[in-house]
């Protein structure tokens, strides 16, 4: 109601999964979820001490790293500490991690060294006229992960760069659909670092996990009217994803397991989206502020009652960054927020 933003939301997302082997050294999965099918397919074979393969995906949510990531980074949407992934991990709040993803990765992953190279088309086969040809976005990890007696300790670094050329009548989840396809390109260009750490203090497991998107800028290029959007405005409307910008941000999650069954966990996320909303040109938007540049501390609670049942508590305080002396006119404080999540899985 007017500038309140509190809502309660209860069953947000479903999931089904089917995964397993397909047949020698070959395995992968399939997803639904909200009229949406995904899946991946990957392909490995021993090389040295370790193993080096191909895989290839086709994810609405998961993002372009769908292909072979296995740290708790956040890079791959699934692998995360916490649920309330925004609010935690870097990555996730930068839509870096996130979002459709059609492409193919190959890697190497040793006792120490792990690379992934690979290129992807930002959307999967529900939008018509995906086209996944010479318009790829490249996208490229690497990291080491030493062990240090009974630590192990993991830095890498990743990046994205390309332009992929899509219609925004397939984009477009709008209906009707546009009567003509205007022509699109999606320019994303983004690099960051991570690291994990995984041990033991006191006999109790912990992992902690840090993320910097150092650079993520997503500009947009209608070909049709020649217009060109790299700030805050979209050219078309599809949730979440598609919309031009920058940002950059840092996060750092922690749990620790005083048991096998129960883990106690806490997060800090720093959140710039690089735009002054003040200075834009746009005389429509002349007194906007930066609404969404936060800080965000959290706490949570993870119990395995047993293997494939999961239970969570996760509590968020955002910290909005507004300095109010420099609002006038229409401008409204955000007020600081917070969040509860409770969450719950069972695996069959």
């Amino acid at each position: 109601v007017g500038f309140e933003r509190g809502n309660l939301e209860i069953f947000k997302v479903s999931k089904v999964f089917f995964g397993g082997k397909i047949a020698d050294n070959v395995g992968g999965f399939m997803n639904y979820m909200d009229g949406s099918v995904g899946g991946k397919i990957a392909f490995s074979y021993e090389l040295g001490s370790g193993y080096a393969g191909v895989s290839t995906f086709m994810q609405d949510d998961f993002g372009p790293f769908s292909g072979m990531e296995f740290y708790n980074t956040g890079l791959y949407a699934p692998l995360k500490l916490f649920e309330n992934r925004k609010g935690t991990n870097a990555a996730q709040a930068t839509e870096l991690g996130h979002g459709p993803a059609t492409g193919m990765q190959a890697y190497y992953a040793g006792d120490v060294f792990y690379a992934m190279g690979g290129a992807y088309v930002p959307a999967t086969s529900k939008h018509e006229g995906l086209d996944v040809g010479s318009d790829v976005i490249g996208i490229a990890r690497i990291a080491v992960a030493p062990t240090f007696g009974d630590w192990m300790v993991m830095v890498g670094a990743y990046g994205i760069s390309g332009t992929s050329s899509l219609t925004n009548s397939s984009l477009d989840n709008t209906k009707p659909k546009p009567e003509s396809a205007k022509l699109l390109d999606i320019t994303r260009e983004a690099f960051g670092l991570d690291a994990q750490v995984e041990g033991q203090i006191g006999g109790m497991s912990t992992v902690l996990t840090l993320n910097a998107v150092l650079h993520n800028q997503t500009d947009l290029y209608n070909h049709d009217t020649g217009l060109r959007v790299d700030d805050f405005d979209t050219l078309f409307t599809d949730g979440d994803h598609y919309k031009a910008g920058e940002n950059s941000a840092f996060s750092a999650e922690l749990q620790v397991n005083p048991w096998d069954v129960l883990g106690f966990k806490v997060a800090y996320l720093h959140y710039d989206d690089e735009y002054d909303y003040r200075y834009t040109a746009a005389a429509s938007a002349a007194k906007l502020v930066d609404k969404t540049d936060r800080d965000e501390y959290s706490l949570g609670v993870d119990y395995s009652f047993r293997q494939n049942v999961r239970f969570a508590f996760e509590y968020t305080y955002s910290d909005y960054r507004i300095d109010e002396n420099i609002q006038s006119g229409q401008n409204h404080a955000l007020s600081d927020s917070n969040m509860y999540i409770v969450y719950a899985m069972i695996g069959f």
